[in-house]
């Protein structure tokens, strides 16, 4: 069964706000792609990490700087390119190791 966001609303939400990072065609081809990120094999460039807050899944890609979240009951939850101008840490790994770190 693929991954998908808990609601239609929620895939609509994400998709305004973060589908054009990916070129995604339409709130589906998004979902499609938030879905192969977080659920494909890990790969060299991949780091997973668990929120020890909420056990979400934290997943995030070194080279293409994708980021996507999983939650405990296996919803995605977000799938964006985080921006330091935005999170205000240094890199996007420091965010990535930041929310693996979060209680």
């Amino acid at each position: 069964m693929p991954l998908t966001f808990r609601t239609s609303r929620k895939r609509a939400r994400h998709f305004q706000d973060h589908g054009s990072d990916f070129d995604a065609l339409n709130e589906a081809d998004y979902e499609s792609k938030a879905g192969a990120f977080l659920t494909n094999p890990l790969n060299t460039n991949t780091l997973e990490g668990i929120r020890p807050r909420d056990n979400a899944t934290i997943r995030y890609n070194t080279v293409t700087e994708e980021y996507g979240i999983i939650s405990s009951d296996g919803y995605i939850r977000t799938y964006y390119k985080p921006d330091p101008t935005l999170h205000g840490l240094p890199s996007n790994l420091d965010y990535f190791n930041d929310n693996c770190n979060q209680v």
